[in-house]
């Protein structure tokens, strides 16, 4: 992990261990014993405090729960004129559902009743099939309370028809029809009926498409699938294309000691093949993909391939700007000769030194980014934990 990412996380952690440190310096001993009850309609204040009475008790653990403000006469007769308006607004003209409401203002309850019964269910949905063709007149009685006052209020409206489309019709007809079966006593069949709304009526199961479902599950998991290993490819790449770069500096450090040696360009690749083969023989080193193809690429000079052919197979294995750079060096000493190569693989070498650094700072800056997001993740869970009770703290 980076220093500045040490110390973004020791930022972290100080203010965290500060906010808690606030939160347990607030809650030392009430010069002035008074909480702050929530308004009216509000919730219920729970409060956790401990209890000194002179020398007797000590560290009584009490639990108080405080109703919010009470309302007074005059505020609840506000409330219940503008419950009523509310109400006599949006009883005008009923022909769908009767708009009952449970509450109104936010502090009013109500509790309603209708007469004749039995034409208004309880969630407002009418029986319309008791409801005459010019309407019918209901009476409402409903119970409004607010704190602990209470007015009745009743009035009566009207409902009326609606004007049914044909599919509605066809609905109503099927749900009274239903209703009906459904109060058959001792039937063990339930028959569907074939006629409704004086149109036939046919039935069939409704399909689940399931080799659809399936196939698309499929299809899903096949496009994830390529996609997941598409991406485990560029991955292992990547991965791959790092190590070889990291190895970079090695491989020219050693062609330039063996070529400072006085061996030729030839000579030192067949040097570097044979001390790698010898070393992977006995499992002192493990296995290379840089140094493998070393190997491969002194058998076909062996085998009498020009030395051309080799470097230029050797750049398309590696795939990396950093071998090919050397390659191109040493094909340019091949075709017009130069006496300074020892002096250009010196210059090689320190640059790919300092690549290598470089390379290396981005790997774990990479590392500790992705270290880093499973901690800060954690450090949320513990900021939550310690800041609900300072916030109940700083209500208190």
């Amino acid at each position: 992990m980076e220093k500045k990412d040490i110390f973004k996380l020791g930022i972290i952690y100080i203010l965290v261990f500060l906010l808690a440190l606030f939160s347990d310096i607030g809650k030392g001993q009430l010069d002035n014993p008074v909480i702050v009850r929530d308004k009216v309609g509000g919730n219920t204040t729970k409060v956790d405090l401990l209890l000194d009475v002179g020398d007797v008790v000590k560290d009584y653990e009490v639990l108080l729960e405080i109703e919010p403000t009470q309302i007074t006469q005059e505020e609840a007769e506000v409330y219940f004129s503008n419950a009523i308006k509310q109400i006599d607004t949006e009883f005008k003209e009923i022909s769908r559902k009767v708009p009952m409401k449970e509450n109104y203002e936010q502090i009013v309850e109500a509790d309603w009743s209708f007469s004749p019964a039995g034409m208004i269910e309880s969630d407002g949905d009418i029986h319309f099939e008791k409801v005459a063709e010019d309407g019918t007149i209901l009476m409402a009685n409903v119970l409004l309370e607010c704190g602990s006052y209470e007015r009745v209020y009743s009035f009566p409206f009207k409902i009326y028809p609606p004007d049914w489309t044909e599919s509605e019709r066809i609905q109503q007809e099927l749900d009274s029809y239903i209703a009906e079966q459904q109060k058959k006593e001792g039937v063990e069949e339930f028959y569907l009926p074939k006629e409704l709304n004086g149109l036939p009526a046919t039935w069939k199961e409704e399909k689940e498409y399931i080799s659809i479902k399936i196939l698309l599950l499929e299809v899903m998991s096949f496009v994830l699938l390529i996609y997941a290993k598409k991406k485990e490819k560029e991955s292992l790449m990547q991965k791959q294309r790092y190590k070889r770069e990291l190895q970079y500096p090695e491989i020219v450090n050693q062609l330039l000691i063996l070529m400072e040696a006085g061996m030729t360009t030839r000579q030192a690749w067949h040097r570097i093949a044979y001390q790698y083969s010898e070393k992977r023989k006995k499992a002192l080193i493990e296995d290379s993909e840089v140094y493998a193809a070393i190997v491969q690429m002194d058998r076909k000079l062996a085998d009498g391939e020009n030395e051309r052919s080799a470097y230029e197979s050797l750049v398309t294995q590696m795939d990396s700007m950093c071998y090919r750079r050397l390659m191109r060096l040493l094909i340019n000493n091949l075709q017009k000769g130069n006496k300074d190569i020892c002096q250009q693989l010196g210059i090689e070498a320190k640059q790919a030194y300092e690549q290598r650094i470089l390379l290396a700072k981005k790997l774990g800056e990479e590392a500790s980014t992705k270290m880093l997001i499973p901690m800060m993740l954690m450090m949320l869970v513990v900021m939550a934990i310690i800041m609900a009770p300072a916030m109940m703290g700083f209500a208190v």
